[in-house]
């Protein structure tokens, strides 16, 4: 087995996700983060044959442990549950890519970015501004 594919199995299982990570299975569910005074929410799309995916989540939750203000950190495999990526893509505006994250303060994007551009540095600068 190469390093990568070790690498992959080891952060990429949904059962071994750390315990701050909610896992929507309903566009209900998901709804909910959209509604004015629902707090602040990262929703982070996840692709489990992605390596940036597997570093990028890890860089995530890091700030799981650092971070008070998110109240709480939404984890969709987009594989696994492409209608719910979907349905994010639909109320947020922003085209798909994996990774992605997207804040939200009271239903309404604060910050997005996909890719490498997902700096843990701007996610804290934006939780600064809403608070």
């Amino acid at each position: 087995m190469s390093f990568f594919s070790r690498m992959k199995s080891t952060f990429t299982s949904i059962s071994d996700l750390n315990e701050k990570w909610s896992t929507p299975e309903t566009e209900e569910e998901l709804g909910k983060l959209f509604e004015k005074k629902s707090g602040i929410h990262l929703i982070y799309k996840h692709s489990n044959t992605c390596m940036t995916c597997i570093f990028i989540k890890k860089r995530v939750e890091e700030l799981m442990s650092s971070d008070k203000k998110i109240d709480t950190f939404q984890f969709i495999e987009v594989r696994l549950s492409r209608s719910l990526s979907n349905f994010v893509s639909d109320k947020t505006g922003i085209k798909h890519e994996s990774p992605q994250a997207i804040l939200l303060h009271n239903g309404d994007v604060k910050w997005h970015a996909s890719h490498s551009a997902i700096k843990m540095d701007e996610i804290l600068n934006e939780l600064k501004e809403i608070s």
